[in-house]
């Protein structure tokens, strides 16, 4: 093809300017400030980099007649070409004088001097005469001045001896220092490679130049596909960005262009380009690119541009080198997109990983490069001319197999065309075959669908009666698991469902609670015995109603005795506290049972409650009529406390108050002696305390106290 042929005249062309290029170092090292050639041969035309060891200055702008009136001897010696920061002792704001001597033997023709780029201004003496300067050097920020002009200066005195004086100064840049690299030898040798490397970059520009009016004419000729138009436009950022870096190739054009300008258009072509990039990405493989990756990529490179235009270099150079990152994690999740995509040709993806690895390892050494990290030129021009050659390539391979698929499908068409009147004519037949082979196979579903109908409805009876039968069973089981409930505790009553029997266990700290009424011998023998059932049921119901409330389990009754437990499963929160909540409701409704009874003039009940906290072992003894049980010293000593209290009180071990105390106000009753126990400290319990109170009289809860004790609100 003929984009093939060109695409391998422009890379020959390419490296055989890289052969030709100026590249060779200086036959002897630069060490100490000092290049000896004069036991070197030269040649009769030579072009040397001044790359190695100069004197180095920093913060010191020396001139030639502060070496000749007195000795001066470098603290240190700096390698050119390179950066500032690569020297962590340094900042990249400042200024310093370099200085290098060189030693000839008797030359013949006139010598000349390269300078390459030096971030932000710069003199040079050559023994001792000022031959070239950019900007303005100065030890004051607000005197120093930015310029970059490509400076060729020809030594025409012929003497063995060379002294180069740079002093350089920065306070616009992120990076300060020599930039480039300086060559040195004959005038023709040294512009020759001048030449070469200008026609370098031209070549670039234009090979770049032509790709962009190549893609950009094929959307005219299909608008339809915007990837031509991004990758266009791409193309033609990129080559023109060719001529702001490196060489600086535009400077040659227009001279009087400045320094900001030059380096804004560097700046915000590197970080628009990559946004049409990644635009022409997401047309190329649409469904394999997130919508939000491109859209966060688009915003910074725009953001980043707007702040390039808006500020100074001081400012804007910082930030190049994280968008540079930004770029590297974006080529690589391109990589991903692009191997996850389904049905991916091998030829493509080996094309676009040579494309991709170029453009990474090129960005990742400029990256380096302008950290001062490695020493090597600046390569990301060329890398991304061959990604662009690559990526075309890869476009050119897509739309060739996109105009045989049309050629393919015409060439089909064209023979229907010729061939319609058999082709109809076999189709007909076949409908007609097909056709009757429907008939027969809808007969077949007709009768097998009136034979599904019947078993439908057969079904359809059968599921009714079981639904029947099962509604009955449904009621029963809730019959028999709400008796089974009302009987035992929640958790005991699961454990007997599951398992068919219920284990013992021990519990470390649970709360017993003893209720009983006073003079309960007495009083009942005023009523008789439908309503002192009646009563007591009212009575138990009102603390069922109040235990549930609380999640407190409730063990038995005994005559007029009330028996009750919390903290009976292993479930978080302080259920001593739980415990003496429900003891002060049920104070409270039989205290207002009270009122109510005395104000109809019958007899009525008054309550005494005792609490204990502390160990005890849980069970369900029996075979028939089982009950559900607990046992222990605990047991007993919440007993006692219920015998010695007072009617209408709570009355609570120190172990319960121990646990309650932050929460309720209680009154010691100090020591006390019961039933075969001696100097039992026990305590009153009167109310909540106000600020955990939903009530004034501290009967009730709030809120606040739930969430302190971690019950169930």
């Amino acid at each position: 093809m003929p984009l093939n042929r060109t695409c391998r005249f422009i890379i020959l062309l390419k490296m055989t300017l890289l052969l030709v290029s100026c590249n060779s170092k200086a036959p002897l090292p630069i060490t100490d400030g000092v290049l000896n050639l004069r036991s070197i041969n030269l040649q009769e035309e030579f072009c040397y980099k001044l790359n190695g060891e100069w004197e180095f200055y920093w913060m010191d702008l020396l001139y030639p007649e502060d070496f000749t009136e007195r000795e001066i001897r470098p603290e240190k010696y700096f390698d050119l070409p390179g950066m500032w920061r690569s020297d962590k002792s340094l900042n990249y704001r400042g200024y310093a004088t370099y200085k290098l001597t060189i030693f000839l033997p008797e030359h013949r023709n006139n010598l000349m001097l390269d300078l390459g780029e030096v971030v932000s201004s710069y003199r040079l003496f050559v023994n001792g005469e000022l031959l070239a300067s950019n900007g303005n050097v100065d030890k004051d920020p607000d005197k120093a001045e930015p310029g970059f002009t490509p400076v060729t200066v020809v030594l025409t005195e012929r003497s063995d001896k060379v002294e180069i004086i740079l002093q350089a100064a920065n306070f616009y840049h992120a990076n300060g220092g020599v930039y480039g690299e300086i060559l040195f030898g004959t005038e023709n040798a040294v512009t020759k490679c001048k030449i070469n490397r200008s026609s370098f970059d031209l070549i670039l520009f234009g090979s770049l130049l032509i790709m962009a009016l190549y893609h950009f004419g094929i959307f005219i000729l299909r608008k339809e596909d915007l990837s031509a138009l991004y990758f266009a436009i791409f193309s033609a950022i990129t080559s023109f960005r060719i001529l702001f870096t490196g060489q600086k190739v535009i400077i040659n054009f227009l001279t009087e262009i400045d320094w900001s300008v030059v380096y804004k258009l560097e700046h915000i072509s590197f970080y628009l380009s990559p946004v049409f990039f990644v635009l022409f990405i997401k047309q190329f493989f649409s469904k394999n690119v997130s919508n939000k990756v491109v859209t966060i990529f688009i915003i910074a490179g725009l953001l980043l541009s707007l702040i390039v235009i808006l500020t100074e270099a001081k400012i804007y150079s910082h930030i190049i080198v994280v968008y540079q990152s930004v770029i590297i994690i974006i080529a690589i999740y391109i990589l991903y997109a692009f191997l996850a995509s389904p049905n991916r040709d091998k030829k493509e993806v080996i094309i676009f990983l040579i494309g991709g690895a170029i453009i990474l390892i090129t960005l990742t050494n400029d990256i380096l490069f302008s950290q001062g990290i490695v020493k090597p030129t600046k390569l990301y021009s060329a890398g991304i001319f061959l990604f662009v050659l690559f990526v075309s390539f890869l476009i050119t391979i897509r739309y060739s197999r996109i105009h045989k698929r049309n050629l393919d499908l015409a060439l089909k068409i064209d023979y229907n065309r010729r061939n319609l009147e058999k082709i109809v004519k076999e189709r007909t037949n076949q409908l007609s075959i097909r056709n009757k082979e429907i008939g027969e196979q809808w007969k077949k579903l007709k009768e097998n669908n009136a034979k599904l109908e019947k078993q439908k409805k057969d079904l359809q009876n059968q599921r009714e009666e079981m639904e029947k039968v099962y509604n009955l069973l449904d009621a029963e089981k809730q019959k028999s698991d709400k008796l089974l409930f009302n009987l035992l505790p929640g958790h005991i009553a699961e454990e007997l469902k599951t398992h068919g029997v219920a284990k013992t266990n021990i519990f470390s700290n649970v709360s017993v609670m003893f209720t009983d009424f006073a003079d309960f011998s007495k009083i009942s023998q005023s009523l008789n015995p439908d309503e002192l059932v009646e009563e007591l049921h009212y009575c138990f119901s009102s603390f069922d109603d109040t235990l549930q409330k609380y999640k407190i389990d409730k063990i038995k009754t005994i005559g007029d005795a009330y028996m009750c437990a919390g903290g009976l499963t292993n479930k978080p929160g302080n259920w001593t506290a739980a415990t003496v909540l429900a003891a002060l409701e049920i104070k409270h409704f039989m205290i207002k049972h009270k009122e109510n009874r005395e104000k109809l003039n019958k007899p009525y009940f008054e309550t005494r409650i005792g609490i204990h906290s502390g160990p005890v072992i849980s069970g369900v003894v029996g075979k028939s009529k089982f009950a559900f049980d607990i046992w222990g010293h605990t047991v007993n000593t919440a007993s006692q406390m219920e015998t010695a209290c007072e009617p209408g009180m709570v009355n609570i071990s120190y172990d319960v108050y121990a646990q309650i105390k932050n929460f309720f106000e209680c009154k010691s009753r100090g020591k006390l002696t019961v039933k075969h126990k001696e100097n039992l400290e026990m305590f009153y319990v009167i109310r909540l305390k106000p600020e955990y109170s939903a009530d004034s009289k501290g009967m009730f809860p709030n809120k606040l106290l739930f969430e302190k004790c971690k019950l169930a609100y």
